[in-house]
């Protein structure tokens, strides 16, 4: 993890426990129940980047990255020709006879 990601998490972090001490000992306090709510937000949005980030390096070949290589190109069951096809493979068939 990035230092800057390390740094954003640790400062919302303690701003998010910052906040809720202040609400929790006035929490009839509207801007303190604002600010810690503004808190938790910013703590939400770091969690959705780690999450991006997580999902990324899967998705580029992480350790647990299964992709294409890892299946075999030899189940590959023959795919069955759509409707459309077979009505008008019907049709030319019976135009023939």
């Amino acid at each position: 993890m990035p230092d800057t990601m390390k740094s954003r998490i640790t400062e919302a972090s303690q701003n998010c426990i910052e906040t809720f001490e202040a609400w929790d000992s006035n929490k009839q306090s509207q801007s303190a129940k604002t600010n810690l709510l503004a808190a938790l937000h910013e703590l939400r949005r770091i969690a959705a980047r780690v999450e991006i980030d997580i999902a990324h390096s899967e998705s580029r070949g992480g350790p647990n990255f299964k992709g294409p290589q890892s299946k075999g190109t030899d189940n590959k069951k023959p795919q069955e020709p759509r409707k459309s096809q077979n009505k008008s493979e019907k049709t030319d068939e019976y135009e023939e006879e």
